[in-house]
C-alpha cells in the first residue's frame, strides 16, 4: 500500500502522511479481530520486518482489523535488488511470443521469469496441448510458492477433470496462498465452500 508523500518546497524534504497511531483500547480490539481472520499478515512479510534492527522497521498501518501492513517506499534501497531481478524477468517474459517460447519461461531457471511466463502462456495458448500439462506440472511442483500460486489460479480456465485432482492435492500445499487458490479452484467448479476472503496477491516491485 503507498501512501502519498508530500515535498517541503523550501528545503526539498519529503514526509509521509501516516493516519494517527490507535489507543491501547483500539489497538487490543483490533488484535482481538485479527485472530478472527483467516488470513492474518504474510508470515513472509512479519519475519523480514522482526528481523531489521528497530531504526530500519517500515512505517505501519492498519486498514481496519487487518494489519500491520508494512509500507513499503517506491524508493526504498533494501528493495533496489529486488526491483531490478523483477524489471529483468517481466522483459524476458514479455519479450517469448510463441508457444515454444513461452513454455521455455515457464520452466526458465529464474522463478521470476516463470512467474511472469504463466498468464502469458494460459492466455495466447490455451489450446496449445502442451500448455495444460506445463501449467499442472507448475501448480504442484515448482520449488516457489508464489510460482505454484500463479499456476494455481490460472487453472480455472481448463479442463475439470484434469484439474480438480491437483487442486485437491493443493489444498495440503505447504503455503497458505497456495491451498487458498486451491480451494478457490475448486469452488469454481462447485467442489468447495467459497474462500471467506479475497487473499493478498504476492507483492511485485
Amino acid at each position: 500500500m503507498w501512501l502519498p508523500i508530500e515535498t517541503d518546497s523550501l528545503n526539498g524534504s519529503r514526509e509521509a502522511r501516516f493516519p494517527p497511531k490507535a489507543t491501547s483500547h483500539k489497538t487490543l480490539r483490533e488484535t482481538d479481530r485479527q485472530k478472527m481472520l483467516k488470513r492474518s499478515v504474510p508470515s513472509s512479510d512479519m519475519n523480514r520486518m522482526n528481523e531489521m534492527p528497530p531504526e530500519d522497521q517500515p512505517d505501519v498501518v492498519w486498514i481496519g482489523p487487518v494489519g500491520p501492513i508494512p509500507i513499503h517506499y517506491e524508493d526504498d534501497p533494501q528493495f533496489e535488488d529486488e526491483r531490478v531481478a523483477w524489471s529483468k524477468a517481466r522483459k524476458k517474459a514479455q519479450a517469448l511470443h510463441s508457444a515454444e517460447e513461452l513454455l521455455e519461461g515457464v520452466t526458465d531457471d529464474d522463478w521470476r521469469v516463470r512467474f511472469e511466463s504463466v498468464d502469458r502462456l494460459g492466455a495466447r495458448w490455451h489450446d496449445d496441448g502442451r500448455t495444460l500439462p506445463a501449467l499442472l506440472q507448475l501448480a504442484e511442483h515448482d520449488p516457489i510458492w508464489q510460482v505454484r500460486d500463479r499456476g494455481m489460479m490460472r487453472l480455472v480456465d481448463f479442463d475439470r477433470d484434469a484439474v480438480v485432482p491437483i487442486a485437491r492435492r493443493g489444498l495440503n500445499d505447504p503455503s497458505a496462498d497456495v491451498r487458498w487458490s486451491a480451494n478457490f479452484v475448486l469452488f469454481q467448479f462447485g467442489l468447495s465452500d467459497s474462500p471467506t476472503r479475497r487473499r493478498k496477491r504476492p507483492r511485485r516491485p
